[in-house]
């Protein structure tokens, strides 16, 4: 019975934790937050990087709890947070930690109420140095400084202010420096009676400043002081006692050993030394404004220049005029002269006011409007009021902040609407963008003489960048404790950044290093918008008071009211030469010649070459060419054509391609292949005629060459047919459609007045080889013709008003117009379906053209362009203002993509002109002089007439004379001369009907050797008898058998190369000398064969050969190579080599320094160290979408390897082993590394997920050596080359292993993969051959032989290949095997070239799949990964041992190959050497020169060993991130407890009543007793279950005899001892009867 009722007990507790787990556990809210979000207990989600990152974001902090904590540095104070600060911000009054933890616990004295002073004002908390108090001058606000100072009695050797209670040093007296407030210490009558004493080394003043001693007559026994201080008592006495090195005087009453001045006394008290007054602690005692230098005794000042030494020999004056300060507010700048205090308005006309700048060699002020999006200039002379001028108005969003470069002479623009910083030219004729992507961008500052950028980025990250002036180099320069930072300035009188914190309201600065950062003002700020420096003094506005401040830059005093009464400022900067010197670098763009823009650099040239938007550089690094990716919209306009760049930034939005036209320009057009823009105009005459005229020119004016001219009427439109080289247009006057070659003046007619009414618009689809057109007739309609002008017909003809302009987007098929009269743009699809009236506000739309989903149109009514997006349905005005806008056209070379027709090869066989037509037909067409011939290619001349006997040569237009006919010469092209000739051969010669005679060997021997092919005629052949030298190939045909198995088909029908035994194998090509290549290497371009051979039968203007010398596609196009490129990449100059479209790939390059970026843009072999490490780094890889980089490390001494991960700052290992790393790779998708590792013997292929932090090995074997490995994740493939010297390659979990290729590899190292080509590269370190293959193994390729030196590693991308070798890091261009070397970096190793495209995204199974412990990618789906030695159970995805356990460490573990776990952060080594890290759990530290860590004993996890694994299993890891898998883990447990609590009630109950059934068949249950107490008159009525009623019982007739003390838990202990049914039914009676009797006890108090 006890076993029961404690059954029940546990049963009630399992179904209680059962049902209140999900309610009460803190991980079971229902969330839908992404994989890349933190679900908070409230079901809100947040960004998995602000999990554990010391900030509690969940309204509960969830999301800072099981997080790793940071180990503070010795010292250091450690936030309850995990924050770490520097011990000096605790108990400094201010929430350093953000959690307050700082300020907890701290008593009076050891709070400290301000940093570097020691005396708080009473009202505003404002901190101010100790010597401030009570100096006779007020420094706090309320003047608590200056109050209960008392009656001031100042020591012997000091002076006191008169009517203060200043006390100053005697040397302060009559230093022509005022110190008093009242200046009674330099009071002329008692100065002009005293020396300057202090002036002169080893002197002794009187303490009543009545006269100056030599230190030597102080202590002498002679009084010479009036006052006797020169002769204290025993002054002489004690002075010979002390031995003093320099003199002996009292001070403060005590005689001691003095020293002269500049030198203060040793620790000794009697020898003296230097003091090096230019080496101070503080700003407050700093002695020189700029330059100082020390020299015994005393000290020098000095300035740089543009300066000058003030008498006071320590101010620095800056020369020339009088410094102006300029600042704005939203709708002025203002003018203050800071000298003279005069202030006027500069400008009153402006808005949105958001940067200034200054030129004080051109005296001119720039500022930005982010409300106009523009920036302007203005001369600052005297008091003329100069006109604004725009310097920038095109291609701005939201311009904040401005420098001015003043040596490179270049504006410095930094836009936060487009996350951009911008340089452009003073003049605004050139811009450039050098960095974007930035996170809101708000400030900007530039530092000439160092050229350097500094920047500020408040988004996610707050930090202050630092880059070159060409945007090179850009990294963080500070990041931490950053509010809001703004106004930065550089100082460089003293090379010292400011800037203005509106957060913390506080100034502060830092050397130009990087060191000594420091406060400047704090309290007295109060949201600063502008801040400038000038000479000793720092100007700021203080939004609160609406003031300017100024203040003394290094000791923060002197604080005063510049200008009162200001609205709120937004920037400000002064124009003074001596702030724009020229510097020690001077200015290297003055001798170079870029043809655009020069910026300066830090590089070793000193320059960068830069282009404008929508320019690149070329192969020279000084020339600027378009890219075609640049979209240029034309637009006609009287004479002139309007160039106007989509992706452009200056000052006008268009610029002018002036052309040699007499007459207006109306209709527009573009030819891609000879970039020539097509138009008409009026000539001379004022006739009509078509044009072209170069786009690209070095000519102010664009001379135009005549298409067509004569019989044109009145061009209402034209359109280009740039693959078969037409150009047609429609004459609204003669009412015709009319073609002409763009190359050769010959046109011809289509459709006549018979078939057109009103002519008015053309459009041509080359891809489909139909036109439309627009007709204004009787019946308004859009027709669709075949490019020839046949098959003709009604497209469009309901709901048309004048259908004004006609284009297609061959991207889309869909057929646009704009409708004049109905003030509509509409679509269709070419085949007349679908269509769509496009909403836009237009009035009289004229001409349109579309390019990427956005429409562009004139507006003849309004004279303005516009823009329509149809996927964001964004519209724009693109400009307004330009009068008589007429037709418009697009250029955009990436737009024109490859069309094959009839008519794109070799003019289609035409003469003339060619015509594409539908379902890939075309038109051969003549102009109107001439006739197509007969054979309906060749146009001829007719309605002429020959001489009898003459023969009509048709094709030249000629008659033949009869000695011309069959004379064996063809005369005519036709051939027509000699045919049906009479036969006259000599001798044994075959007559063909054609006239030509041939030997009878050449008759049936397969080759057409007559014109008309009679000589393989058989009637005409004789059977031929072949001697014993002979083959037989025909019944009429011998060859010699010297020529059998040749590899070459003599016979025609190929018999002689039949049946024989091929000498090379199969995929070889055989040289002509009988030696063997490789099939691939035929028609390469290259003699492989010694004699030639495999290069004879090539045809060298095909793509067959190298394709084409095109990185991607290869074409013919009219017997040209035509290179086009895949998505994602774009043609470069040389209109061959793909690039990727976006920014610039990079290097990753790991050395014994640990791991490099190094640039591939411009000045290749920039580099900049990423990652620090003492242990050489060995490979290297990245997952571009996160920046997460992997590398490797070996080291020797240990004959270890590791793998880290490091992301953003943080790094952790992901595995450590024994033996050496031979290669990883990257597997993006799955966020999976790969790796091959050599230890001893036996070789290893194993992966590791970066995430989870888990490994498991793929395959592993005896006397192997893996090396090189690559992924292609998308496909799941793996592979690798091994010691075997074989390429192999697998599924990603090792299995279906193929060996791809085993010749002709030596010594492979540096496996890459080019994902667009498909082809696996790796360089031979044998023959330092860079070699490839297919992914198949197939079609292998030598690329480049014989250019490395120990060549180590490689990868490919774009149209280069990127190889380290013990020279350095070199570029190969592939194609023309060009050798580039980088950079000489040494002890290079890994190498990984970096672009976002180059890691495209791909299928991802293990989003779905269940798997314990590791998922991977295979072509077949998702497959689970057990550790080692574990078991996959591949329908549950768990893992279990030999012995059936599951496996149950979730925690994050590496391989089990190493008891060691490693996930843990890596710390750097403090420089004691010492390893500090305080492991629990009987772990132990150790640590190595890389970092230090945990090493834990088994069951235990965690940094610091601190996670039981053994007592909590179901406990996911503590890596952020993780909660994940611990709330699904969580979320199934409660049902097991409901389910094990309900079988242990059903078992209670059903043995309760087997056991009362058992003992008790014949008793009957009732379930009402009523008890009565005799001394109460009633009891209470109770329902209980019992067995049986017995009256015997005193219990149940009395209810008093149970105590009223007595315990209510008693009755349960009464009732398991009792063993008799009567002493349960008695215990059952008591426990009521002590209930009763309690509650009526109760009831009568």
């Amino acid at each position: 019975m006890k076993i029961f009722i404690f059954l029940i007990f546990i049963g009630s507790i399992t179904i209680s934790h059962g049902l209140w787990w999900p309610i009460l556990s803190e991980d079971e809210a229902v969330h839908n937050c992404t994989d890349d979000q933190f679900p908070c207990k409230n079901n809100q989600c947040i960004n998995k990087v602000w999990v554990c990152d010391n900030y509690e974001d969940c309204p509960e902090g969830e999301d800072e709890k099981d997080c790793t904590r940071e180990v503070c540095p010795v010292k250091w104070f450690n936030c309850d947070n995990g924050r770490c600060i520097d011990p000096d911000f605790n108990c400094d009054g201010v929430d350093q930690c953000s959690d307050g933890s700082d300020e907890q616990s701290c008593s009076d004295q050891d709070l400290k109420t301000c940093v570097h002073s020691s005396f708080k004002c009473a009202k505003d908390d404002a901190c101010i140095p100790s010597d401030f108090v009570c100096d006779g001058s007020e420094d706090c606000l309320d003047g608590s400084d200056e109050k209960n100072c008392g009656v001031t009695k100042c020591e012997r050797d000091q002076f006191l202010c008169v009517n203060t209670t200043l006390c100053i040093a005697r040397y302060q007296v009559c230093d022509d420096v005022p110190d008093c407030a009242d200046g009674s210490d330099e009071n002329r009558i008692m100065c002009h009676n005293m020396t300057r004493c202090e002036s002169k080394p080893g002197y002794f003043m009187c303490t009543n400043s009545e006269k100056c001693l030599d230190v030597r007559k102080v202590c002498d026994d002679k009084i010479d002081c009036l006052d006797e201080s020169d002769e204290p008592k025993n002054c002489s006495s004690i002075c010979k006692e002390l031995k003093c090195e320099q003199g002996c005087a009292p001070v403060k009453g005590k005689v001691t050993c003095v020293c002269m001045t500049g030198y203060q006394l040793n620790p000794d008290n009697k020898t003296c030394n230097d003091i090096d007054e230019c080496n101070v602690e503080n700003e407050w005692g700093k002695k020189c404004s700029q330059n100082c230098s020390n020299s015994k005794g005393s000290y020098s000042c000095n300035c740089i220049e543009g300066y000058d030494l003030e008498p006071d020999y320590h101010t620095c004056k800056a020369k020339g005029e009088e410094p102006i300060l300029f600042y704005s507010t939203r709708t002025s700048i203002t003018r203050l002269n800071l000298r003279s205090r005069d202030t006027s308005l500069f400008r009153s006309d402006l808005s949105g006011v958001s940067g200034i700048a200054t030129d004080s060699k051109s005296k001119t002020v720039f500022w930005s409007s982010n409300y106009d999006k523009k920036v302007y200039k203005s001369r600052v002379e005297g008091r003329v009021l100069y006109r604004k001028l725009t310097v920038i108005s095109v291609g701005l969003v939201s311009p904040v902040g401005l420098g001015y470069d003043w040596i490179g002479e270049n504006l410095y623009i930094i836009d936060t609407g487009r996350s951009e910083i911008i340089v452009c030219k003073p003049d605004g004729d050139s811009c450039t963008v050098i960095l974007s992507n930035l996170t809101s961008p708000t400030s900007i500052v530039v530092d000439s003489h160092n050229r350097n950028l500094y920047f500020t980025e408040t988004g996610s990250k707050v930090r202050i960048n630092k880059s070159w002036l060409d945007g090179r180099n850009n990294e963080p320069f500070v990041t931490v404790k950053l509010g809001r930072p703004t106004c930065l300035v550089v100082d460089y009188t003293v090379n010292r950044l400011y800037w203005a914190d509106t957060i913390w309201n506080r100034i502060e600065r830092i050397d130009l290093d990087g060191k000594n950062r420091h406060i400047v003002l704090a309290h007295e700020v109060h949201n600063p918008s502008l801040l400038v420096i000038f000479e000793d003094t720092m100007m700021w506005s203080d939004s609160l008071k609406h003031t300017v401040m100024s203040g003394n830059k290094f000791m923060s005093r002197d604080i005063k009211h510049l200008v009162r009464s200001v609205p709120a400022t937004t920037a400000a900067a002064i124009l003074h030469t001596s702030l724009q010197t020229q510097g020690r670098l001077g200015n290297s763009c003055l001798l170079e010649k870029c043809s655009h823009m020069c910026l300066l650099s830090n590089t070793q040239k000193g320059y960068s070459c830069a282009c404008p938007q929508g320019y690149q550089l070329m192969e020279d690094q000084r020339t600027c060419e378009r890219k075609v990716s640049t979209k240029i919209l034309l637009v006609a306009q009287k004479s002139d054509i309007l160039q106007f760049s989509l992706d452009y930034i200056g000052s006008e939005p268009f610029t002018t391609l002036s052309t040699d036209d007499e007459g207006d320009l109306f209709s527009l057009g573009y030819d891609p292949i000879s970039h020539h823009v097509i138009h008409s105009t009026l000539n001379k005459y004022d006739e009509p005629v078509i044009c072209q005229t170069a786009l690209e020119s070095n000519r102010a004016r664009h001379d135009h060459d005549v298409i067509a001219s004569g019989d044109i009427k009145k061009v209402a439109s034209l359109a280009v047919d740039w693959v078969a080289r037409n150009v047609f247009w429609v004459d609204s006057e003669k009412k015709t459609l009319e073609v002409a070659r763009l190359d050769r003046k010959v046109r011809a007619v289509l459709l006549t007045s018979t078939q057109l009414h009103e002519p008015r618009a053309l459009a041509l689809h080359p891809q489909q080889g139909t036109l439309f057109i627009s007709d204004w007739g009787e019946v308004v309609c859009i027709n669709k013709c075949d490019m020839d002008g046949k098959n003709c017909y009604h497209l469009i003809t309901r709901n048309l008003g004048n259908p004004n302009s006609l284009t297609v987007d061959e991207n889309t098929g869909r057929l646009y117009w704009t409708d004049a009269r109905l003030g509509e743009i509409v679509s269709v699809t070419v085949d007349g379906e679908k269509r769509i009236t496009h909403t836009v506000s237009t009035e009289e739309p004229l001409s349109l053209t579309i390019a990427d989903n956005i429409i562009y149109w004139s507006d003849w009514k309004t004279d303005s362009i516009h823009t329509l997006n149809l996927t964001s349905k964004e519209k724009k005005l693109l400009h307004r203002g330009q009068g008589s806008l007429r037709g418009l056209t697009l250029v955009y070379d990436m737009k024109i993509k490859p069309v094959k027709n009839q008519c794109s090869t070799d003019n289609g066989g035409c003469s003339h002109i060619c015509l594409a037509k539908h379902s890939q037909q075309k038109t051969c067409r003549c102009p109107k002089e001439l006739k197509l011939d007969d054979d309906g290619k060749t146009c001829v001349k007719d309605g002429y007439t020959c001489k009898e006997g003459e023969t009509k040569c048709r094709m030249t237009s000629s008659c033949l004379k009869p000695e011309q006919n069959c004379d064996d010469k063809v005369d005519c092209p036709n051939k027509i001369d000699e045919l049906n000739c009479a036969a006259k051969c000599s001798g044994d010669q075959f007559r063909c009907t054609d006239g030509k005679c041939i030997p009878p060997r050449w008759m049936c021997d397969g080759s057409l050797d007559c014109i008309n092919g009679t000589d393989e005629v058989t009637t005409n052949c004789v059977p031929t008898e072949c001697n014993n030298r002979q083959f037989r190939c025909t019944e009429y045909m011998c060859i010699l058998k010297a020529l059998v198995c040749d590899h070459y088909k003599d016979c025609p029908g190929g018999e002689d190369e039949k049946n024989c035994m091929a000498k090379c194998p199969r995929d070889d090509f055989q040289c002509t000398d009988g030696s063997c290549i490789d099939k691939d290497e035929e028609c390469d371009g290259s003699k492989d064969c010694q004699d030639g051979s495999d290069e004879n039968m090539c045809n060298a203007n095909d793509c067959l050969i190298k394709n084409g010398d095109c990185s991607h596609k290869c074409e013919t196009l009219k017997g040209k190579v035509v290179c086009y490129c895949r998505a994602d990449y774009e043609l470069s100059s040389d209109n061959k080599t793909c690039l990727a479209k976006g920014v610039r790939p990079y290097l990753l390059v790991a050395n014994d320094k640990g791991i490099h970026r190094v640039s591939t843009n411009g000045q290749t072999g920039q580099t900049d160290l990423l990652i620090s490490t003492t242990i050489p780094a060995i490979h290297v890889d990245i997952i571009s979408k996160t920046g997460d980089i992997i590398w490797s490390t070996f080291q020797h001494s240990s004959s270890r390897s590791s793998i880290h991960a490091t992301a953003g700052n943080q790094s952790h290992v992901l595995l450590d082993v024994n033996g050496y790393i031979g290669g990883l790779a990257v597997d993006w998708i799955s966020r999976t590394v790969y790796y091959t590792n050599y230890f001893n013997t036996t070789g290893d292929i194993g992966c590791c997920n970066i995430d989870k932090i888990v490994c498991s090995t793929l395959s592993t074997q005896k006397n192997w050596a893996p090396t090189s490995i690559a992924v292609y994740p998308s496909k799941g493939k793996l592979y690798w080359i091994d010691n075997n010297e074989q390429l192999v390659s697998s599924w990603m979990d090792g299995s279906n292993r193929k060996t791809l290729t085993s010749s002709q590899i030596y010594g492979p190292v540096g496996l890459s993969i080019d994902y667009v080509k498909d082809r696996i590269y790796w360089v031979d370190s044998f023959f330092s051959w860079i070699k490839s293959v297919d992914l198949n193994g197939d079609h292998k390729a030598t690329i480049s032989g014989k250019l490395f030196k120990k060549p180590s590693s490689l990868d490919v991308f774009e149209s280069h290949a990127y190889i380290t070798d013990s020279l350095g890091i070199s570029k190969i261009v592939l194609i023309t095997e060009d050798h580039i070397r980088m950079t000489s970096m040494s002890n290079v190793m890994g190498v990984k070239i970096v672009h976002p495209i180059k890691q495209s995204p791909g299928p991802e199974p293990c989003r779905t799949a269940v798997c314990q412990f590791m998922c991977i990618s295979t072509p077949a789906g998702a497959q689970c990964l057990c550790p080692d030695n574990y078991s996959l159970n591949r329908t549950t995805g768990d893992c279990f041992d030999s012995s059936g356990i599951k496996y149950m460490n979730t925690a994050s573990q590496r391989s089990q190959k190493s008891s060691v776990v490693v996930h843990h952060d890596m710390l750097p080594v403090p420089d004691n050497k010492t390893c500090i890290l305080n492991c629990m759990n009987g772990g132990y530290c150790q640590q190595n020169d890389l970092l230090q860590k945990c090493v834990c004993l088994s069951g235990y996890n965690g940094t610091l060993c601190e996670l039981n694994l053994l007592e909590k299993p179901d406990n996911t890891s503590s890596i952020p991130g993780s909660s994940t898998g611990k709330t699904a883990s969580k979320s199934k447990l409660w049902i097991l407890g409901v389910v094990l609590g309900a079988v242990l009630i059903i078992c209670f109950v059903s043995g309760l009543a087997y056991y009362l059934r058992s003992k008790n068949k014949d008793l009957t249950l009732v379930s009402m007793i009523k008890y009565r107490n005799p001394n109460l008159g009633k009891c209470e009525e109770v329902e209980e279950l019992v067995s049986e009623i017995s009256f015997n019982n005193p219990g149940f007739q009395d209810c008093d005899d149970v105590t009223n003390d007595q315990e209510t838990g008693d009755w349960w202990q009464t009732l398991m001892q009792t063993s008799s049914r009567a002493s349960v039914d008695s215990a059952f009676a008591s426990r009521h009867s002590s209930l009763t009797n309690s509650n009526s006890s109760n009831d009568s108090r």
